[in-house]
């Protein structure tokens, strides 16, 4: 893969502050932030709306939905049934979609396999953002709108449904460090010192970006 643009990547453990950390090294750097936007194009290739194609984003495939999607009936004629594509299938165009936003701009991009995507490319940097499950659990809760219960609940189905996504399409362990240039315990770090950490590691390993 031969770019001329940067690309940050990060991963995140839900309530790690992964959108607002991707959003903070954009802005610094000048850089395109994407993340929502890849699900919208994604959801034109396959002509349906974007809060349909929300419900298998960075999420393992079940069985039964891969064995009806990979069938030799496209649209099955069931009652009440609309075609969605599978989650290989999901991976793969917003994979490319990633890949020619990084054509066009410097880019960060959150999730989505982005690591992976980019692991042996001169110009990126992989990050990982984690926390202890209380930190995380009171960050879910105020993003989601949840009381903590419903909260706890989230931040267990999300690593599971992430740690499987990543295993399956992405093809390595999550959480492994040695994935990753640079892991971050924001609940120990706080925030805004680990968007500040990034900038500077980013820096040191690219000091054309310094201001």
């Amino acid at each position: 893969m031969s770019f001329n643009n940067y690309v940050i990547t990060i991963d995140r453990k839900i309530g790690s502050k992964g959108i607002y950390t991707g959003q903070k090294i954009a802005e610094h750097f000048g850089f395109n932030y994407v993340d929502k936007d890849i699900l919208r194009k994604a959801a034109d290739v396959f002509h349906i709306a974007p809060e349909k194609l929300q419900n298998i984003d960075e999420k393992a495939s079940s069985f039964w939905r891969s064995f009806v999607q990979t069938s030799n009936y496209d649209s099955p004629n069931i009652p009440g049934y609309q075609y969605m594509p599978t989650r290989r299938q999901v991976f793969e165009v917003q994979s490319a979609i990633i890949r020619n936003s990084v054509r066009e701009s410097s880019c960060v991009v959150v999730g989505r396999g982005g690591n992976a995507i980019f692991q042996d490319y001169e110009k990126h940097v992989g990050i990982f953002l984690h926390g202890n499950k209380e930190f995380r659990i009171l960050n879910a809760a105020e993003y989601l709108g949840v009381g903590i219960e419903d909260a706890i609940k989230a931040v267990e189905r999300v690593d599971r449904e992430r740690a499987r996504y990543h295993n399956t399409y992405a093809g390595y362990t999550w959480t492994d460090a040695s994935n990753y240039d640079l892991c971050i315990d924001v609940s120990k770090a706080g925030v805004d010192n680990a968007v500040s950490l990034i900038i500077d590691y980013i820096e040191d390993r690219f000091p054309e970006l310094k201001k």
